[in-house]
C-alpha cells in the first residue's frame, strides 16, 4: 500500500508520518516484547497535532480522591469477579468509550447497549467496563467492572522503567521524531505505551479465562494491547465504528505497510456505519457495513417528521477549543446577517460545564443564538428542526447530512478531515458567515446529494446479528 495523496495541511502531515514510519521501519521495533510504534503511533500523532502534555488519568487528580476511586473500584471488581467465577462466554464486549445516552430511560453507552441488547438472547455475553459507572442491572448480560485495574496500571505506568536496550531504541526514535516533527518521546507517550503493554497482560488473562470466540469493542486509540491478546489466543476481534474514519484518522490508516502485517494489533473486522466508510479503512481489516444501531434507535420517526420542511434554523457544531474562536465569530456573523434565523450552537460534551467562562459576552447574550449545553434532547432532534448546519470535522457533520441538511464546512482547524465530502460536492467549503448567507439567500444546494443509506445502513440490528453469526459460524 502506498500513501494516499491529498492536498490539505492535515493530509500532508499524515503522508509525512506514513513516509517517516516506512523509511525507518518503525513497525519492527520491539520494546518490552511489543511493537512500540504500532502501540504508540496514535498518541504520537495526537501529540504532533495538538501538542498535548496532560496525563488524563494521573495529572490533576488529588491523591485522596485517586485512592478513594481505586478502593471503591476494587470492591466492585471483586464483587463482579466472584459472581462470574468459572463462566465462559461466546462474546466479550469491551466498553472502551464513555459516551452515555438515554435509551429507554437508562443511562447507558450508546455504542454498546443496542448491540448487547440485540445479541443477548442468542449469545452468552460478558461486558467489560473500563469506567466504573455501569450499574449491574443496566445491561442484559454479565458485567465485570475493570476501572480498578485501569487505575492501577495507569499509576504503575508512571513508575515503570526501561532496560538500557529499550532506552536506546526510544532515544533513537525520539531523535528522528525531533528532526522530522519537532517532537520527542516524552513521559506522556511512554506512559501511554506502557498502559497498552499492561493492557495486553490484563486481557490475555481475562480472555484465556473466559474463552470467547469474539471480542468486540469501539477503538478510541487505546485498544492495541487487547487486540494482540485476543489474536494470540486465536480470538476474532471486531471494531465497531464509533466516529468518522478518514485518511487523517491514523488509527485506520496503515497505507505505509506492505502486505506483511504479522503481529500488528489490527482488528480482524471493522464493522462500519455504511458502505461510504469502507474505502476509508486503509488497513488489512475486513470491512462489513452493518449500520449504527444507536442512530437507528434515536432517529426513529424523526426523518418522517422533518421530511420536506424548511426551517429558519442553522445548527453550528462546536469543535471545542481548537476552533472555538472561528466558530464563535461565524455564529455572531450569522445572527447579525440573518436576524430572523435561530442559530443553534451545539457544544461538545466536554464543554458543557462552565462554557459561559469560555465564550465572549456578545455570544452569550445574543438574542437569536441558542446554546445547547445538555443532552435533554438528542442532537438528532435538533437536526430534524433545522435546514442548515455549519461544522468542521466531526461525526455529527455526517449525521446532519443524513438528515438532508445543507452543510457548510468552515475552513478552520482540521477541516481537511472531510476533504472527501468537499471534493465529491456534498458540502460547501466556506471561510466566513457572509458566504453562508449568500448561499442561503440564493437557495444554493451542493452539487451532489449523499444518500443516507450509504452513510448509515438501515436495519442495523439485523445486520449486526447476521454479521456476528457469520463470524461465529465461520
Amino acid at each position: 500500500m502506498s500513501p494516499h495523496k491529498l492536498d490539505t495541511p492535515g493530509s500532508r502531515r499524515v503522508n509525512k508520518l506514513l513516509q517517516f514510519e516506512r523509511k525507518y521501519g518503525l513497525f519492527d521495533v520491539l520494546i518490552k516484547g511489543h511493537r512500540f510504534w504500532d502501540y504508540a503511533r496514535y498518541s504520537i500523532y495526537d501529540q504532533i497535532l495538538f501538542r498535548r502534555q496532560d496525563d488524563p488519568d494521573i495529572k490533576g487528580r488529588g491523591l485522596l480522591r485517586y485512592g478513594f476511586d481505586l478502593v471503591t473500584s476494587l470492591v466492585k471488581y471483586f464483587i463482579d469477579r466472584c459472581r462470574i467465577r468459572g463462566t465462559t462466554y461466546d462474546i466479550v464486549v469491551i466498553n472502551t468509550t464513555d459516551r452515555r445516552v438515554n435509551v429507554n430511560g437508562k443511562e447507558v453507552n450508546g455504542y454498546v447497549y443496542p448491540i448487547v441488547d440485540a445479541l443477548s438472547s442468542t449469545y452468552k455475553i460478558l461486558l467489560l467496563d473500563l469506567f466504573g459507572n455501569v450499574g449491574r442491572n443496566l445491561y442484559p448480560c454479565d458485567l465485570m467492572r475493570l476501572r480498578a485495574l485501569h487505575l492501577f496500571y495507569s499509576a504503575l505506568s508512571t513508575v515503570t522503567t526501561f532496560c538500557l536496550k529499550d532506552i536506546n531504541e526510544l532515544n533513537g526514535i525520539s531523535e528522528k521524531l525531533m528532526n522530522e516533527f519537532v517532537l520527542e518521546i516524552d513521559g506522556n507517550i511512554r506512559r501511554q505505551y506502557l498502559r497498552q503493554v499492561y493492557s495486553y497482560r490484563l486481557y490475555y488473562g481475562l480472555f484465556k479465562k473466559f474463552s470467547p470466540k469474539i471480542v468486540a469493542f469501539s477503538d478510541g486509540g487505546s485498544s492495541k494491547g487487547l487486540i494482540n491478546a485476543a489474536h494470540d489466543l486465536g480470538i476474532e476481534t471486531i471494531d465497531f465504528q464509533h466516529s468518522e474514519i478518514t485518511f487523517q484518522n491514523i488509527l485506520y490508516n496503515y497505507s505505509s505497510l506492505d502486505d506483511d502485517v504479522e503481529g500488528l494489533a489490527i482488528p480482524r473486522y471493522v464493522y462500519t456505519f455504511g458502505n461510504y466508510w469502507n474505502a476509508e479503512v486503509r488497513s488489512p481489516s475486513k470491512t462489513v457495513s452493518v449500520g449504527f444501531p444507536y442512530f437507528d434507535l434515536a432517529t426513529e420517526g424523526l426523518f418522517v417528521h422533518g421530511e420536506g420542511k424548511k426551517y429558519e434554523s442553522i445548527v453550528i457544531l462546536s469543535n471545542g477549543y481548537f476552533a472555538r474562536d472561528s466558530l464563535t465569530e461565524v455564529a455572531l456573523e450569522l445572527s447579525t446577517l440573518l436576524p430572523e434565523f435561530e442559530v443553534v450552537f451545539k457544544l461538545r460534551i466536554e464543554e458543557y460545564p462552565h462554557w459561559e467562562d469560555k465564550y465572549p459576552e456578545a455570544f452569550r447574550t445574543r438574542r437569536n443564538i441558542r446554546v445547547i449545553d445538555d443532552n435533554s434532547k438528542s442532537i438528532y432532534e435538533h437536526f430534524s428542526q433545522c435546514s442548515y448546519q455549519v461544522g468542521i470535522n466531526s461525526t455529527a457533520v455526517y449525521e446532519g447530512l443524513a438528515f438532508g441538511l445543507v452543510t457548510f464546512i468552515l475552513r478552520a482547524g482540521e477541516y481537511g478531515e472531510v476533504e472527501r465530502l468537499i471534493n465529491e460536492g456534498h458540502v460547501f467549503l466556506v471561510s466566513a458567515g457572509k458566504e453562508i448567507v449568500e448561499k442561503i439567500a440564493s437557495n444554493a444546494r451542493p452539487s451532489e446529494c449523499l444518500d443516507r443509506e450509504r452513510l448509515f445502513r438501515s436495519n442495523s440490528v439485523q445486520n449486526v446479528s447476521q454479521a456476528i453469526s457469520d463470524v461465529m459460524n465461520g
